[in-house]
């Protein structure tokens, strides 16, 4: 059975001084061709531009969430151009092919699971994802790995973080451990520093690599 990996891509990859790395990590997704993607787009300056808005005018949690989540189709459309051979998942839920782009608006208009609030971002989203779609993988490409864990050997280090400290440190958002809980299906969650493309090549090469797994 073909395996299915949801790959949440931070949105601070879509500025400027980050695209040539983006590409470097869509070229790694697209030669795995054994596998199903589900990709999800994080909202990056779009996003921060509503947040600020926000903190400005006080807006109603309804106009902020779905003004960020509309921040989400921005860098998905733009992602877009990357992948010759793609579908879009909207809320009719089909996974037309190998390569599956996420369209946050049309989910979440008609379907909506989770709070509207900052608190959720779309390291939730991803993970309500995986979990209705019982996919095999979640990988959330991150800038960095967690500040609060111990040092480790930057070429081979393997961790097991607990969710609550990641999302203590400011990894990932603060809704994520709550749904991580309350997950159906026991999904492997791993955090990857997408500034080093070769770590996500060498992971699906199954060669030693540095992630860090969500427990």
């Amino acid at each position: 059975m073909e395996k299915l990996f949801v790959i949440k891509i931070g949105g601070s990859f879509f500025r400027d001084d980050k695209i040539d790395i983006l590409k470097k990590l869509t070229e790694i997704i697209k030669a795995n061709t054994e596998i199903k993607f589900l990709i999800v787009c994080g909202g990056g300056v779009a996003a921060d531009l509503v947040r600020n808005f926000d903190q400005r005018e006080n807006l109603t949690d309804h106009a902020a969430h779905f003004a960020a989540i509309t921040a989400m189709d921005l860098n998905t459309f733009l992602l877009s151009t990357y992948f010759k051979d793609k579908s879009y998942l909207d809320a009719e839920l089909k996974l037309k092919s190998r390569i599956n782009l996420f369209l946050a608006q049309d989910y979440y208009r008609k379907i909506d699971p989770l709070p509207h609030s900052w608190k959720v971002s779309s390291d939730s989203i991803a993970l309500e994802l995986a979990d209705r779609f019982k996919a095999d993988k979640l990988i959330l490409l991150k800038q960095r790995y967690c500040k609060s864990s111990k040092k480790r050997d930057e070429n081979t280090a393997k961790r097991k973080i607990k969710a609550d400290n990641l999302a203590a440190d400011g990894l990932i958002d603060q809704y994520f451990p709550t749904l991580y809980k309350k997950q159906k299906t026991k999904i492997t969650a791993l955090i990857i520093n997408g500034n080093q493309p070769d770590y996500l090549r060498k992971y699906f090469l199954r060669e030693k690599s540095v992630i860090d797994i969500i427990s």
